[in-house]
Parts: C-alpha cells; structure tokens; sequence
C-alpha cells in the first residue's frame, strides 16, 4: 500500500514519461519484501 501511494504522489505531481518505484521491506524475523511499480515506457 505504501509503494502504491508513493508512485501515485510523484507520478501525479511530475508526469513523467516513465517511472518505477522500487521499496524494500527488511522486516523483522527475515522476511523481506521487494515490491516495484512501473508505468510508461523506457
């Protein structure tokens, strides 16, 4: 959810042409989360 509203936030705000936004989660216990949003073409 919070990637989510990240990438909406600055795709709204900078209208680029293509963007990704990658976050990585170190969370407790090992397990890890990557989670990526893209849009537009490279």
């Amino acid at each position: 959810m919070t990637t989510d509203r990240i990438f909406k936030d600055i795709y709204r705000i900078l209208k680029p042409k293509y963007l990704m936004v990658k976050t990585i989660y170190n969370t407790r216990g090992g397990i890890d989360s990557v989670c990526v949003i893209e849009k537009g073409k490279k």
